[in-house]
């Protein structure tokens, strides 16, 4: 049954009583005037006569679209806000699968106005054309297009690297042995690792369009750079394509190396996109600081040169002055490969400069964490991880398993051992982490858990033991005056359990002497006992990587 409509408000001057019959009764009067109007008017004769078929049938459609919407908007007006929050979640799902066709979409729209401008200065007084079509630009458009097509072609590789999200784990029976909580935690550790695998998923589709945005702005720059340096003959132009190429180069390679080896991210490919727009940026500095505005002045001064008269040369040994290197296409050409070669190390230098001359205090870059503490983790793997965000030891210990294993192509075995040594540093410390290896050969939190289990574990399970019922109190009998006296005085007397420390006059009770005595390592392994990470970090370690159990078709 169709839900009822809300009832309107009682009262008589409620605008949503007359709104509607006005609305309907204004566009009624609005198409009998127009009608009439084209029917006896000049103005209709030529809507009759002149205008094609499909412009009629368009202005039909449109006027019936809108008289649909208002007779349907009475039944609808209560629904107004849950109708644009569904019309704009199914945008938001829409929305990413259009960015690809934008951007080509856009692409040609820029290579069709840089193709207009840059046939008003051809760049050679004899070009072939191919049906009216200058070949030589059209060579130069194919070439600055081609990151677009690069990147696409990636981008349909890499959205089908999805073969480690076919996989579970099952977790090794011997966990459950004598562990009240085991089922427990291997339910939280299951609910992690599905909860991973969709997010991986989602970068899966992200990074497509990451790489799809990287080849559009590569594209982007070298048009732009081409059309100026066929136009004016701009040298800063010139090292800012310069830089753009080797910077796209160098990333496009290391995109294919890691998509060959199923390890490309979405955050590489904006990594790259990032680098990409400040070389430009840097180059583009740097060019018109060095070098001079274009090669036009130039070749007009050369002609004057030579229609002129040379004059001769001074008496005596002069030498001649020495040409500088940043000057003309070569060093363009220098300054777009320097920079490129650098990265976005170039762009601290500017802004430290920049800041110096402005007075200004100067970026500090943060400090990374020495993560050479961790046994088997190499400077290579250091920097894998540092691309997950993953550059300390407190990151390495706390990032959770599930996630490192589906964003890089580490095993899970080599990942739990990693966060073991990681989580004991951040528990016990490095020194007392190392005298555990030392000492009792310890290198990760689930040995020294156990060990911690195995010397204090009586102890715990007496603190969790049912405490036995206390006794009746006994039956108080009636003391006097003078006898409340004698056990004052006997209270104020000192316990003879406490011993008198000549240098402060304090007196110390025996239990706080056998505290002190307990070493450093004792209280580090007691802080390992209760800890939900150290257990969690067992479930994975105790497990093993399947492939999912797919349903027969």
């Amino acid at each position: 049954m169709s839900a009822e409509p809300p009832d309107l408000p009682k009262s008589k001057r409620n605008p949503l009583r007359w709104l509607e019959p006005s609305l309907n009764g204004l566009v009624i009067f609005a198409l009998l005037v127009s009608t009439w109007s084209l029917a006896t008017s000049d103005l209709g004769e030529t809507f009759r006569n002149e205008l094609p078929w499909y412009f009629k049938v368009a202005i039909a459609i449109v006027a019936g679209l809108f008289v649909l919407a208002l007779t349907y908007w009475y039944n609808l007006r209560a629904h107004v806000e849950e109708q644009w929050l569904a019309v704009a979640k199914t945008a938001a799902a829409v929305a990413p699968s259009l960015v690809k066709p934008a951007l080509v979409f856009l692409l040609g729209a820029i290579l069709l106005i840089a193709y207009h401008v840059m046939k008003v200065h051809p760049p050679f007084d004899k070009d072939a054309t191919l049906g009216g079509v200058s070949v030589t630009l059209l060579g130069i458009l194919c070439l600055s297009s081609t990151p677009a097509f690069m990147t696409l072609g990636v981008s349909l590789l890499v959205e089908r690297r999805m073969a480690r999200g076919d996989f579970a784990f099952e977790v090794n029976p011997s966990l459950f042995g004598g562990k009240r909580h085991a089922a427990e935690l291997v339910r939280h550790a299951q609910a992690n690792w599905e909860y991973e695998r969709e997010i991986m998923e989602g970068s899966i589709h992200r990074m497509g369009r990451h790489a799809a945005i990287l080849g559009f702005l590569a594209s982007c720059i070298l048009i732009t750079c081409s059309a100026i340096w066929v136009a004016e003959r701009d040298y800063p132009a010139l090292a800012v394509a310069t830089a753009a190429t080797i910077s796209f180069t160098l990333h496009q390679g290391q995109i294919f190396f890691r998509s060959a080896s199923n390890d490309a991210t979405a955050r590489m490919m904006a990594r790259a996109s990032r680098t990409l727009l400040i070389v430009s940026i840097c180059a583009l500095f740097f060019g018109a600081l060095f070098l001079e505005g274009s090669e036009r002045p130039a070749e007009a001064a050369a002609s004057e040169e030579i229609a002129a008269p040379r004059e001769a040369p001074p008496p005596g040994n002069t030498p001649p002055p020495v040409a500088n290197p940043l000057s003309g296409r070569t060093g363009a050409l220098l300054i777009g490969i320097a920079v490129a070669l650098i990265g976005e190390r170039m762009l601290r230098l500017v802004t430290s400069r920049a800041a110096s001359l402005l007075g200004l205090e100067g970026f500090s870059s943060p400090v990374v964490s020495d993560m050479s503490v961790i046994d088997g983790l190499s400077e290579e793997d250091a920097a894998r991880l540092a691309e997950e965000r993953i550059d300390s030891v407190h990151a390495l210990a706390f990032t959770p398993t599930a996630r490192i294993f589906f964003n890089t192509v580490y095993g899970l075995q080599r990942i739990c051992d990693w966060q073991d040594q990681a989580l004991l540093i951040e528990r016990v410390g490095r020194t007392n982490a190392l005298l555990l290896r030392e000492q009792f050969f310890i290198r990760g939190a689930i040995a020294g858990r156990r060990l911690a289990l195995q010397r204090f574990g009586h102890e715990q399970a007496e603190l969790e033991a049912p405490s036995p019922p206390e006794p009746p109190a006994p039956e108080v009998p009636e003391v006097t005056g003078s006898e409340l006296i004698e056990v004052g005085k006997k209270r104020l007397e000192p316990p003879p359990s406490l011993e008198v420390l000549p240098a402060y006059g304090v007196k110390k009770p025996e239990a706080a002497v056998d505290f002190d005595k307990e070493s450093h390592v004792d209280r580090a392994l007691r802080s390992l006992m209760d800890d939900e990470n150290i257990e969690m970090l067992e479930v994975f370690w105790r497990s093993v990587p399947v492939l999912k159990q797919r349903p027969r078709t």
